[in-house]
């Protein structure tokens, strides 16, 4: 399969960074709630955190497409709905950026950091549409601290400011999927809906 071939199926679509070293319960539960609200998965399709992603999602009900490279392919796990094959990781962060409708960071590596960084660029320079950025927990709060995006810091050129507005800060999976609601206008609601009530963490 190819980019130019993927279907959405009238679905809005979530590209999911996060660690291919470490399964998580926070990968877990975000992949059976994003399911539980009709949204469609993407993720490197590797292990780890991945793969707990993919098994929430399969719990939920939900669609995860593992968008794999060809030097990647041994690492493809169970419960993945489907798998995009692309030659390279650059072709593949491009198909994320440019099928995705938002993306949502998880604690990681550094690949997760290559593709959060890399998304945020293309975002924040309007090489593609607005879209929301979603970071979880207090493991990138460093880097936003360090780039001078935390609300009130200085920023005599706008420029930080600018790039801030992209990214929104969630405590836990619920919150991500209240911050989607809000941002992306919410999916198609499949039988397994999940109520999200929580209040997003300030941008």
């Amino acid at each position: 399969m190819t980019p130019a071939v993927f279907d959405k199926r009238g679905r809005k679509a979530v590209a999911v960074y996060c660690s291919a070293r470490k399964a998580g319960n926070e990968a877990r539960e975000l992949g059976r709630l994003l399911a539980g609200r009709g949204y469609t998965i993407l993720c490197g399709g590797g292990p780890g955190s991945m793969q707990s992603l993919a098994e929430g999602t399969h719990e939920g009900g939900g669609r995860i497409v593992a968008v794999t490279i060809r030097d990647y392919a041994h690492e493809r796990r169970s419960h993945f709905s489907e798998t995009v094959e692309l030659p390279d990781l650059a072709s593949r962060l491009q198909f994320f950026i440019h099928e995705a409708d938002a993306f949502v960071a998880l604690a990681g590596g550094t690949g997760t950091l290559a593709e959060l960084a890399l998304t945020w660029e293309f975002v924040n320079k309007g090489l593609v549409a607005p879209k929301p950025i979603i970071i979880t927990g207090p493991f990138w709060n460093p880097l936003v601290s360090m780039l001078h995006l935390e609300p009130g810091a200085p920023d005599p050129t706008g420029l930080a400011t600018a790039a801030a507005q992209h990214i929104h800060k969630a405590r836990n999976p619920l919150e991500v999927v209240t911050v989607l609601d809000v941002r992306i206008g919410g999916p198609h609601l499949n039988d397994r809906q999940v109520p999200a009530t929580s209040q997003p963490g300030t941008n």
